[in-house]
């Protein structure tokens, strides 16, 4: 879309670069940085204080950097500054200074920074240290969502069935209501009553929708088959008034790690917000969305460009937001008759693509217009690796005893996973050899790591499953290059894939998922 704003995206690639905010009121310092970092992040660099301030009020950054001895703000009033602004306080922190470490590292801490390194940096560990702290903060992230998800769920858990109850009663007494009313008057204001109603159950359906996680489901269809066929029922869906909408398919036909519902219920959504963009705006500007599809090598790209209000960057890290909306209170502000929204549909879109290992990101300039960016992976296969998980059944008193046998032809592999199972409790012993797996009974949990011939190790799996069971725990642990194309096969014998990227996290886990059941008798 020409001429939609400055941040419109090129590049997926490089919108998905650590974004740096690099403040030093030296230049020659701040041009370095940016001529030794350009092409690995995208860098901005500031000189002085109120051009840093005018940079935020387009961009969020995914780390900062900061001098500490600076004429306007001194670095430690800026990192007090950061953490204290709302949208900014999560945001990972390096100060980089020529002044003394010893004098100054305390300070720094105990004003909210991460890191501490001192000039002329070695680019080299300050690279490395950079993109640890984009890592930190992406994780902290992601916590604090994973976190607001539990908390929901825990509550709608408890008011859900309760709400609906109540709702139905209602519903049902406003009927019976209306069918002894005879005047107009008053039998307008029951139809009112009962679309309030209806709007509430339909709220708490959308709420029950947001926080029931659903597991990845690769499409079975194309992306351009989901988008035309959204395009198809679209006006139906959506009230567009002088909105026009304009789409450029421009990829092959790849099916997703998605629903093509829910990517059709994500499209809407964020449409919507498109549409709603242009409301009360005051102006002569041409009411038009683009749709753009295209694809990388692992993600299919999709982006809803408005040029309508824009949304303020201090409202951007809210728009995830349970019932956030910038469009007025709970319900949204009247537009053309109806109401905007309740402040779900992003909520929604959010949990959906994150459940796929999509990613959502927004550019925004307020009078100016949104870009919203979806990626979402490319189905590499057939069969989908969240149904490879497997289930298993243990006859235990409980898990406190298990005995765990790993089998991986690396020795430091096998001692690995041994060293930290023993941390976890549990029982363990290593082999190196494929066939030990066949031997003896006195193990309840299998470890395998995929580092021996497949035809070999197709064998293994098949006897083992004869001799123990579909119930016995068996994980395979590898890479998705490794596995994937044995999918089915696993799937098939109730082999649990565990894909292995020395996240051990990940093994304590999946053990956790055995159902154990003591039987009394």
């Amino acid at each position: 879309m020409d001429g939609l704003h400055a941040n419109e995206v090129q590049d997926w690639n490089t919108f998905m670069k650590i974004k740096i905010f690099y403040i030093d009121d030296e230049r020659t310092n701040t041009l370095l940085f940016f001529r030794q970092f350009e092409k690995k992040f995208d860098v901005s660099v500031f000189n002085n204080y109120e051009d840093f301030c005018a940079g935020l009020v387009n961009e969020t950054p995914d780390v900062f950097v900061l001098d500490l001895m600076m004429p306007d703000v001194s670095g430690f009033e800026l990192t007090s500054y950061i953490r204290s602004t709302h949208r900014l306080k999560f945001i990972p922190i390096m100060i980089l200074t020529a002044m003394e470490k010893n004098e100054n590292l305390e300070k720094c801490f105990k004003n909210g920074a991460d890191d501490f390194m001192r000039k002329p940096a070695k680019y080299p560990e300050l690279e490395v240290r950079l993109e640890s702290l984009a890592m930190q903060g992406k994780f902290r992230e992601e916590h604090i969502t994973n976190r607001k998800i539990d908390s929901m769920q825990l509550m709608i858990n408890g008011f859900n069935h309760e709400f609906n109850n109540h709702l139905t009663i209602l519903h049902s007494g406003v009927e019976v209501l209306e069918l002894s009313l005879t005047e107009q008057k008053q039998l307008k204001k029951t139809q009112m009553l009962l679309k309030t109603i209806t709007r509430a159950s339909h709220l708490l359906k959308d709420i029950s929708k947001l926080y029931n996680s659903e597991k990845k489901i690769i499409s079975s269809q194309g992306i351009l088959k989901i988008i035309e066929s959204f395009q198809a029922h679209m006006t139906t869906d959506l009230e567009f008034g002088e909105v026009s909408i304009e789409f450029n398919l421009n990829s092959e036909d790849h099916r997703v790690e998605m629903s093509g519902s829910n990517v059709q219920v994500v499209l809407k959504a964020f449409i919507s917000n498109a549409i709603d963009a242009y409301y009360n705006m005051g102006d002569d500007r041409k009411k038009q969305i683009k749709v753009e599809l295209s694809s990388s090598d692992s993600f299919v790209i999709i982006k809803v460009m408005d040029r309508g209000r824009g949304i303020p960057q201090a409202d951007l890290s809210k728009v995830f937001d349970p019932f956030f909306t910038t469009k007025g209170a709970l319900g949204g502000e009247m537009i053309a008759g109806r109401r905007s929204g309740t402040g779900l549909g992003l909520s929604l879109a959010e949990v959906l693509v994150s459940n796929a290992g999509g990613v959502i990101k927004f550019l925004s300039t307020v009078g100016r217009g949104t870009d919203v960016i979806l990626a979402i992976p490319i189905a590499k296969y057939g069969s989908s690796f969240e149904d490879a998980k497997g289930s298993f059944k243990l006859l235990k008193k409980d898990r406190s005893n298990l005995q765990i046998k790993v089998i991986d032809s690396n020795e430091t592999g096998a001692l690995l996973l041994k060293h930290y199972l023993f941390l976890q409790s549990y029982k363990t012993e290593i082999n190196l050899q494929l066939e030990s797996s066949l031997e003896g009974d006195h193990y309840d949990v299998l470890l395998l790591k995929n580092s021996f011939d497949w035809s070999e190790l197709s064998l293994v799996l098949r006897k083992i499953r004869e001799e123990k069971g579909r119930d016995f725990p068996i994980f395979l642990l590898g890479s998705e290059e490794e596995l994937g194309a044995h999918l089915d096969f696993l799937i098939e014998h109730n082999i649990a894939v565990l894909i292995f990227e020395d996240n051990l996290h990940k093994i304590s886990e999946a053990i956790s998922s055995i159902s154990i059941y003591y039987n009394i008798s």
